[in-house]
């Protein structure tokens, strides 16, 4: 993971060799942004899912219940839905 986190961040921080200070901005921006997003992936979500515990099924979402006609769950119904 923190392989990818280097590459990225150091191709958008290529985009400055270009020369053109809006292009350079721009990667410039786009690399703080997978940083911190590869940092809070990396410290904040586990930190979350250890607090949660065993609670992160304790809520259901409505759409991806299983209906009376025998849908086992898996969002067949919202596929339905959509089409």
């Amino acid at each position: 993971m923190a392989i990818s986190l280097v590459v990225v961040v150091a191709s958008l921080l290529g985009l400055s060799a270009i020369g053109i200070p809006f292009v350079a901005n721009l990667g410039l921006s786009a690399a703080i942004v997978v940083g911190t997003a590869m940092i809070v992936a990396i410290t904040v979500l586990p930190a979350l899912l250890a607090v949660i515990g065993q609670n992160i099924d304790r809520w259901t979402l409505l759409f991806l219940r299983p209906s009376a006609a025998g849908d086992h769950g898996g969002g067949g119904d919202l596929g339905d839905r959509l089409s």
